[in-house]
């Protein structure tokens, strides 16, 4: 790997302006974002330092769900190119309407992957997490509060930031607790799981005064966690079989810990499967 354990990665949707949706006739609005997932950096451009800009043309039905996704214009670089359509398949939109109907649509947008120079430690961040850990032991309830917070903050900073694929749930398992840690070791693989860090908070910390912002970052996470497991092209049997149980058994610690989840990350429960709405 080339030397970018410095490298934040810098990702940016960029949708094209109005001009640019292609159906025109009759009294029409276009259609619009309700839900953008979390956008990963292909771990082989991350290793390259690959950058570029795919256009793609999206096909949208009258749910704003998306049918169907294609390279309009190529960045010249496949695995950009192929991580742009596989991202643009995930998107929720609310839909186009002529005439006061929904109708089916079309879109280009252009997906931005740009590396930039800003630093960012995650090392500093699990010692930083370890110490809040040390400190809240003997704290008062004020101070209590105050490094819960902390920890809070410093868990969003490493969602936000962290883009190593290949070490991200490596440093989640630095600071959650050792049976959680034990529980989902196995299964994790080479999937981001980074709802893992709210549901130990919540495990740990069940009286923080803020705890309703918590579960919500969970379920954020849960939500694009899920999107992205999904959306990953199995390229054996094997890694699809662990693809199911691992969804599975995210699907489990939903029904068990937070059921009242459930309908908003997308689990089909009448039929005991997993989609993502």
């Amino acid at each position: 790997m080339k030397y970018l354990s410095l490298i934040i990665l810098v990702l940016a949707l960029f949708i094209i302006g109005c001009g640019h949706y292609l159906e025109k006739n009759g009294s029409y609005t276009p259609p619009s974002l309700k839900n953008e997932p979390r956008l990963f950096y292909p771990m082989a451009a991350y290793e390259n330092a690959y950058s570029g800009t795919p256009r793609v043309i999206i096909y949208i039905n009258k749910d704003g769900i998306v049918e169907h996704a294609q390279i309009l214009e190529s960045s010249g670089i496949g695995v950009l190119d192929s991580a742009a359509v596989e991202y643009s398949k995930n998107f929720i939109f609310i839909p186009a309407k002529r005439n006061g109907e929904p109708v089916g649509s079309r879109m280009a947008m252009d997906i931005k992957f740009k590396l930039s120079n800003e630093k960012w430690d995650a090392e500093s961040y699990v010692e930083d997490v370890n110490d809040l850990y040390e400190q809240i032991a003997n704290a008062n309830p004020d101070e209590r509060n105050e490094i819960e917070k902390q920890i809070f903050k410093e868990h969003n900073e490493f969602v936000s930031k962290m883009k190593d694929l290949n070490n991200y749930n490596r440093f989640i398992g630095m600071v959650i607790q050792r049976d959680i840690y034990n529980e989902w070791k196995n299964v994790w693989n080479s999937w981001p799981l980074s709802f893992l860090l709210y549901h130990d908070f919540i495990q740990r910390f069940p009286d923080y005064s803020r705890l309703a912002l918590v579960k919500e970052e969970l379920k954020n996470s849960l939500k694009y966690n899920v999107q992205y497991i999904k959306s990953t092209t199995s390229q054996t049997r094997v890694s699809s079989i662990e693809k199911e149980i691992l969804l599975s058994k995210i699907k489990k610690l939903v029904e068990n810990k937070y059921p009242d989840m459930i309908n908003d990350i997308g689990f089909d429960v009448k039929n005991d499967t997993l989609s993502v709405l």
